[in-house]
């Protein structure tokens, strides 16, 4: 637990963000559906072993080259949970 504020700023100092970013347009693929929020999922990856024969892989160049950096934690989303009654 001691060494987790390290292992922090480590992975932020070795962070480089890429000159840009594309956006994907994200299509519905059903009915919008309206649910009380009852809870956070939060969704996490270890990149190491995510990158694992994907170091080639274009949709994955960002994470995985090794030019931004090399990455621990990933944050996949904070995904809201809910309860239909």
């Amino acid at each position: 637990m001691l060494g987790l504020p390290t292992q922090t700023i480590t992975q932020a100092y070795q962070c480089r963000m890429p000159q840009w970013v594309s956006v994907p347009q994200m299509r519905a693929d059903g009915p919008t559906r309206t649910v009380s929020v009852t809870g956070y999922t939060l969704a996490l990856s270890w990149s190491p072993e995510f990158c694992k024969g994907r170091k080639t892989d274009a949709r994955q160049r960002t994470q995985c080259s090794g030019r931004n950096g090399r990455f621990g934690l990933i944050v996949r989303g904070l995904w809201p949970d809910g309860c239909s009654t």
